[in-house]
């Protein structure tokens, strides 16, 4: 519109002014990147560093490492004039300014970037440059990463007490090694944040899990992994396991079973993960094609009562029939299913309508479960005296559920007539 580029060419005029041109630099930003923002976006509440942005402009870069636009070639033009320079005030202001273009299509700027990284900076002024580059679609160097967080240290040697009161600096820092040439030196980074940090940082680290559910493939999950491995506390913290929810369900249930087994320590268990966690898992383990079968592999292979009761859970929060059959003729299933009787049979007699816990009030939609009554009614007049009790429980606690919530249309009164055995049996 033509309001718009008679305000970037104000704008542009601005960039060389000293106490405006960065600000002019950002507006011009706003401007680019407003073009392309639906109102949804707008609204919607934002990390940080918006990763998603990010990945964004790294995929258009690889696809157009050419493209650039008026407004960034105007923002580098004015940082190559005051590059020359080379006093610390004008330096800063280019920094500064080649941050806000590195936002835009700019096409290829390395000999700016490496002139400008290759000064002296100071830690605060290389994480601008390192981050914006980076919501520009460029890959961090992990080996400037450490070099700007060991600066950092080195700045605050006298107020490290500060910095470990309110570190969020280092949070920062932190964030951007995962999305950087070597993923794995975040690792490093946290070797040197323990070497000058007297006590571990008390703050939840969200902006870290954040950023590493947002890393492609396994090593995100693998990553997440060891930071439990490294400080259980963070096996305890809600944000971790909303992280492990971005990967494969069927590879989260694997830490979640070395959880349960004490192969990675957790002083309280699974208890961050919140209330409706085990039900989301169960949402993403029904949309993979092998999900539901290769959950029931774990279960029959798992060694401990505790993943036997956790994956006992996450198979009866999947509401499959097969699944449920398969708790039933197992004895820790069983176990697990008695402790909390009527909500599990709920799960596999009745589907919520929204599906997923956590979105206010829901409604119970009757299924057909007459291939489950099927097999409570079978137990019940096997040899297994315990099991053809719990079956008989379970039927009548199944016709309680169906006097308040109904039943579904398809579904027979007899649990299964060709057995030629009356039910309910009579007095």
């Amino acid at each position: 519109m033509r309001h718009w580029e008679n305000a970037k060419s104000i704008l542009i005029a601005r960039l060389d002014a000293e106490d405006f041109g960065s600000d002019a630099a950002c507006a011009l930003v706003r401007i680019h990147q407003g073009n392309g923002e639906t109102q949804s976006e707008k609204r919607g509440f934002r990390h940080w560093i918006d990763f998603d942005r990010a990945m964004s402009a790294r995929a258009n870069r690889q696809l157009n490492p050419d493209e650039t636009s008026e407004e960034s070639e105007a923002i580098f033009a004015s940082v190559r004039r005051l590059a020359v320079f080379g006093t610390e005030r004008e330096t800063n202001r280019a920094i500064e300014l080649a941050g806000w273009g590195a936002m835009l299509p700019h096409g290829n700027k390395a000999d700016v970037f490496e002139d400008l990284l290759g000064r002296r900076l100071p830690s605060r002024a290389q994480f601008t440059l390192h981050s914006r580059m980076f919501l520009g679609g460029h890959l961090p160097n992990h080996k400037q990463l450490l070099e700007g967080l060991c600066l950092f240290f080195k700045e605050h040697e006298r107020d490290l007490w500060s910095v470990e009161r309110e570190p969020w600096e280092i949070l920062q820092w932190l964030e951007l090694f995962p999305h950087s040439d070597r993923p794995e030196s975040l690792f490093d980074a946290l070797d040197i944040v323990q070497q000058n940090i007297m006590h571990p940082i008390r703050w939840r680290m969200d902006g870290l899990f954040t950023s590493l559910k947002k890393v492609n493939g396994p090593i995100g999950l693998h990553m997440l992994r060891r930071l439990a491995e490294r400080e259980p506390r963070h096996a305890n913290e809600y944000s971790w396991y909303q992280a492990l929810l971005a990967f494969s369900p069927v590879d989260v249930l694997d830490i979640l079973v070395d959880i349960s087994e004490g192969k990675i320590p957790s002083d309280r268990g699974m208890s961050g993960a919140g209330y409706g966690f085990t039900t989301e898992l169960a949402y993403l383990l029904l949309g993979e094609s092998d999900g539901l079968e290769r959950l029931a592999i774990k279960f029959a292979s798992a060694s401990t009562p505790a993943s036997k009761a956790l994956l006992a859970r996450v198979m009866v929060e999947s509401g499959d029939a097969d699944l449920f059959i398969a708790l039933i003729n197992d004895s820790e299933g069983r176990a697990y299913l008695r402790r909390r009787l009527h909500s599990n049979l709920q799960e596999v007699a009745y589907r919520r309508d929204p599906p997923l816990r956590g979105n206010g009030t829901y409604e119970l939609i009757p299924v057909d479960a007459s291939r489950v009554r099927a097999a409570l009614f079978h137990l019940t007049i096997g040899e297994d005296d315990d099991a053809a009790e719990f079956a008989k429980v379970c039927l009548d606690e199944l016709e309680v559920l169906r006097a308040d919530y109904g039943r579904a249309d398809t579904e027979p009164r007899h649990p299964d007539i060709s057995l030629g055995v009356p039910w309910p049996n009579p007095i």
